[in-house]
């Protein structure tokens, strides 16, 4: 036996061994990476909705004001009311959602 293959088989599994293991650390990269795409893609999503959620909550209020000034009976509920108010619960439901899965 020569003295590179014995060198060769001595240090070709360590070879491999670094080869593995960077094989692995840049799996782990990968792995946080996508964790942290998920996180900015969760920020996002509750940045929308609660601009959704604000501009449901500005309508409503609109709407309340232009009943106020028409005079009309307020134990009768508008379509239009009930739809946003809905919206805004959907909003509202959906955060505590986002917010819950953040803090896993």
């Amino acid at each position: 036996m020569s003295f590179f293959s014995l060198v060769r088989n001595v240090f070709g599994p360590l070879a491999r061994c670094e080869v593995n293991h960077a094989q692995t650390e840049g799996m782990e990269q990968e792995e946080e990476e996508q964790e942290e795409e998920e996180d900015d893609e969760l920020t996002i999503a509750f940045e929308v909705l609660d601009l959704a959620k604000v501009l449901f909550q500005r309508r409503l209020e609109a709407i309340e004001e232009s009943e106020k000034g028409k005079g009309t009976d307020a134990s009768v509920e508008n379509p239009t009311t009930r739809h946003v108010k809905e919206r805004l619960g959907d909003c509202h439901d959906l955060l505590a959602e986002l917010s819950l899965e953040q803090e896993r």
